[in-house]
């Protein structure tokens, strides 16, 4: 099977840190998008990337790129506080958006009708925004609550360090059709946005990406898992290590 190129998306860190001991490990320093070939396992720096003074906090501000979307050639990134959109295999911008609210962004995605859909793990949001930033549709991935019920829609968050800790931390946002979905890191599901009540339990571990496949949802989860989900029953159906080794053979 021919799979081409892969991109990785990270950041590189401002010095040795240790992974104990509080957030000292989380200093980058700038996002880093890698070239990698599967087959001759060559890797090419394609883009290295500082975010712009007014977007970020002004001391030790961190700066890596968060989890991104490929579809056709268009790449979909976020740093912390910015979306980019990247003609690929050239890396040509082709889009940018920086909003207040932007704190801790964890995905961006193309939404179903051309908008943007935004995953804002620092808010506890998910959006859906026009290319051009205009907020289309806004949500609270808590139960109850409204988007700004425990923020203030006047702060610029970009440039407030952290709003931790999170109650839910969405991380990843997905369509079924029409519906809106994310992830929610704390309390190990995925909920439907826009049909309130629809619900997939990933209670093996928390969850941080999925990708929507042949009628199925395949979420990876912190502890190096894969929880596989039905997307017409909503029921879970697959929980294996099996399918770590799967997904990196394709």
């Amino acid at each position: 099977m021919n799979i081409g190129r892969l991109y990785v998306l990270g950041g590189q860190q401002r010095g040795a840190r240790p992974m104990s001991g509080g957030l000292d490990w989380y200093e980058y320093e700038r996002g880093l998008i890698l070239e990698v070939d599967p087959v001759s396992g060559s890797v090419e720096r394609r883009l290295a990337y500082e975010s712009p003074p007014g977007s970020r906090v002004a001391e030790d501000p961190v700066v890596l790129f968060k989890s991104a979307s490929l579809v056709g050639d268009t790449l979909y990134a976020c740093t912390q506080t910015e979306l980019l959109l990247y003609r690929v295999p050239d890396f040509t911008p082709v889009g940018y958006i920086s909003l207040p609210r932007f704190n801790d962004v964890h995905h961006v995605r193309p939404s179903a009708n051309d908008g943007l859909l935004v995953a804002i793990s620092g808010l506890d949001q998910v959006v859906e925004l026009e290319r051009d930033g205009t907020v289309r549709r806004e949500w609270a991935v808590i139960e109850g609550e409204g988007p700004w019920d425990r923020f203030d829609p006047t702060i610029d968050y970009r440039l407030v360090r952290t709003t931790k800790p999170h109650h839910a931390h969405p991380n990843n946002v997905f369509q079924l059709g029409d519906e809106v979905w994310a992830t929610r890191f704390e309390q190990r599901d995925a909920v439907s946005l826009t049909r309130p009540g629809r619900r997939i339990a990933i209670d093996l571990e928390r969850p941080h990406d999925g990708l929507v496949h042949d009628g199925r949802v395949w979420f990876t989860t912190v502890n190096g898992k894969v929880v596989v989900a039905d997307a017409a029953s909503l029921e879970v159906v697959e929980r294996s290590e099996e399918h770590t080794s799967e997904l990196q053979s394709r």
